[in-house]
């Protein structure tokens, strides 16, 4: 399994400014929280891309100690509550 993402990667291709703009207007006192492919709302809100990235590959050094994945990133530091993904089938 070297070098594969763990579980699922949920993309937000060509969604990336709706996030990211939207963040980028709070201020850093602001909390969020996302629905959805929480590795945008993550960089937006000033995490380390490094980190991001291995969440997203379930590593120890990710954000959430690789348990969150794309859609259960938390942040304290940067007053990210984590994702509260809805799916309806």
């Amino acid at each position: 399994q070297r070098g594969k993402v763990f579980g699922f990667v949920h993309l937000a291709n060509g969604q990336e400014a709706i996030s990211s703009g939207a963040i980028k207007q709070l201020r850093k006192d602001d909390y969020i929280c996302s629905t959805y492919r929480d590795h945008i709302h993550a960089l937006s809100k000033g995490c380390d891309p490094k980190k991001v990235m291995a969440e997203l590959f379930a590593k120890k050094t990710g954000i959430c100690n690789g348990q969150g994945g794309s859609m259960h990133m938390f942040s304290a530091e940067h007053n990210m509550l984590g994702g509260f993904a809805f799916i309806g089938e």
